[in-house]
């Protein structure tokens, strides 16, 4: 992978300069690739982190529903009133 502008300037250089040129694009091409890669990896464990975490919340939920979905225990003003009353604290 050559720079177009490298290559258009390589006349006007020696061989000697041309060749480290050519070295240390080529050192800065395999540089950005294993970065690349990292990325990468680090990306994948990312995306396998998130999807834990989503299902994770997707299990809360679940259990969130079936506790609230469970309604016999559920506190309303008619049981609140009969309770205080067959506790004395209300009479009728």
């Amino acid at each position: 992978m050559t720079n177009p502008l490298v290559q258009a300037l390589r006349h006007s250089v020696d061989q000697t300069t041309a060749d480290y040129i050519d070295a240390v694009q080529k050192d800065a091409c395999a540089y950005q690739a294993a970065g690349d890669v990292l990325r990468m990896a680090m990306v994948d464990q990312l995306a396998s982190t998130i999807n834990d975490q989503v299902l994770r919340i997707d299990a809360l939920e679940r259990a969130l529903t079936a506790a609230t979905r469970d309604d016999r225990y559920a506190l309303t003003k008619a049981k609140l009133v009969r309770l205080m009353t067959d506790l004395g604290y209300l009479e009728d």
